[in-house]
């Protein structure tokens, strides 16, 4: 009796209590080469959906890799549109931003979070990462008590490719080559 009665609460626990995670997560995208102005989005998902009041947000680009211009956590289609704007404390590659929406706009934490602005005016093509951390802090979602919610943090990977002038040039160039092979042949 004693044995079913421990197995039997046990399992009320696991089924009555459900483990929730706020999981933020950036992705991956594809960003044209010497260009201003690019959009990157922050994302939230939380099952059974967790009530964010607050935001501490740290993003950090891989060096020499796109330049952070900009952060929007409040305009129409985000998560916590209206209300003041952020504090931030930027930098080229890493930003530090704290957000709270005050005490009567608790939010839903699912959806969009944010836009970042990038640039990629004189950065090489490549693949550089983009992070969730900063200066050695996580960014993290806070709950209507000011607690931290638990969750999930997940980069992504932003690939400059070159500007549309360029492979026009590239293939240019390629086209050329079976009329050089031609020529070479011919004088032989």
């Amino acid at each position: 009796m004693r044995r079913a009665t421990l197995t039997s609460l046990v399992v009320a626990l696991l089924v009555v209590a459900p483990v929730s995670a706020a999981n933020i997560s950036i992705g991956d995208y594809l960003l044209d080469g010497n260009k201003p102005g690019q959009q990157v989005l922050i994302t939230v998902a939380s099952a059974p959906p967790e009530t964010a009041r607050g935001l501490e947000l740290f993003v950090t680009v891989e060096a020499n890799g796109p330049k952070i211009t900009g952060v929007d956590l409040i305009s129409a289609g985000l998560i916590f549109t209206g209300g003041d704007p952020p504090v931030a404390d930027p930098s080229n590659t890493a930003w530090e931003i704290y957000y709270s929406t005050g005490a009567t706009n608790d939010r839903p934490a699912n959806g969009t979070l944010g836009r970042l602005t990038v640039s990629t005016v004189g950065v090489n093509p490549g693949v550089y990462s983009i992070s969730l951390s900063a200066r050695g802090n996580d960014t993290y979602l806070t709950d209507p008590s000011g607690n931290v919610i638990p969750g999930n943090l997940t980069g992504g990977k932003l690939t400059v490719v070159p500007e549309p002038a360029v492979v026009v040039q590239l293939l240019g160039l390629l086209a050329l080559a079976p009329l050089a092979i031609y020529y070479r042949r011919r004088k032989a």
